[in-house]
């Protein structure tokens, strides 16, 4: 090849360079700066993006910081409820058992003292019935009504015995009638 060739090649390469400068390039160029312009966009959206994350876990620690505290306290609000539950509970049990045992208590001296009443009436009529007894057996003995008899008319008669001496006198049984039987 000749030194016309060289020539006209490099003179063909320079148009076409200089095509590609004044043609070309402005077109790769307009598509470099929009892809770069897009890459910008997206690394500020993600810039954005991660300061708004970084944003809202912090505001989602706060959130779960006082929500921690919210819950050790409403724990303990519970807990103090409970034990109010409780200890109101065990007073209102005691204020019942005391209660129910003094119910008890009045229940068992009523009957107490109706079983009380009962026994001193009961005694009272078997006394009756015992003198009964023991005064009609002591009268089915004619020797014995005689001296009974005798007995309270001598007290009656007597001014040194008292009426009440004179009556007793008159039911008692004689020592010496009891010992003819």
């Amino acid at each position: 090849m000749s030194w016309a060739d060289y020539l006209a090649e490099i003179v063909a390469f320079l148009i076409v360079v200089w095509v590609f400068v004044r043609y070309g390039a402005p077109i790769f160029r307009r598509a470099t700066d929009q892809r770069q312009r897009v890459i910008n966009e997206q690394l500020e959206a993600s810039r954005r993006d991660v300061a708004e994350a970084e944003k809202a876990e912090g505001e989602f620690n706060r959130a779960h910081e006082g929500l921690a505290v919210e819950t050790a306290r409403l724990r303990d609000d519970a807990r103090n409820q409970s034990e109010q539950i409780v200890a109101e509970l065990q007073e209102r049990a005691r204020t019942e058992s005391a209660r129910i045992l003094k119910r008890g208590r009045d229940q068992l001296a009523a009957e107490r003292d109706t079983a009380v009443r009962h026994l001193r009436s009961d005694a009272g009529l078997l006394a009756v019935e015992l003198a009964e007894l023991v005064v009609s057996e002591y009268l089915r003995d004619e020797r014995r009504r005689r001296a009974s008899v005798e007995r309270a008319l001598d007290g009656i008669s007597s001014d040194a015995a008292g009426p009440s001496r004179a009556g007793g006198a008159a039911l008692a049984p004689a020592s010496t009638g009891e010992g003819r039987n």
